[in-house]
């Protein structure tokens, strides 16, 4: 049984996400954004700005929808921008493997690319 005040602390973090998160997922801004970045990768599928921006938007909408599709999209669009370059020229795209790894509940996968990505970025 949890003790009152942690309960109702849990509470007040579920109801603001709650509040904060759904909003998010049909903001038109939002949804513009990643329809630009779709549409860029398309042009230029070798541009990892754009494949690491829509892997994390992606990956937002995973958090918000718990939809599946998004996470195989954001793992799709990681995939891209890893192959046109690795570290330490792209360590962004290290950092979202590890963060795709992780939604996927692949934790040693994930522990493997956060390790890569602190030794290009060790300060961080």
């Amino acid at each position: 049984m949890l003790l009152p005040f942690v309960r109702q602390s849990l509470l007040g973090l579920l109801l603001a996400l709650a509040l904060a998160e759904p909003a998010l997922a049909g903001d038109a801004a939002f949804d513009n954004a990643v329809r630009f970045l779709e549409a860029k990768v398309k042009d230029d599928p070798d541009d990892i700005i754009a494949q690491n921006q829509l892997a994390d938007r992606y990956l937002t909408r995973l958090r918000i929808t718990g939809r599946m599709e998004w996470l195989d999209r954001a793992r799709l669009a990681t995939e891209a921008s890893l192959k046109v370059g690795g570290a330490p020229f792209n360590t962004a795209a290290i950092l979202l493997d590890a963060r795709v790894a992780l939604a996927g509940h692949r934790f040693v996968a994930a522990r493997e690319s956060a390790a890569e990505f602190r030794q290009h970025k060790p300060a961080q």
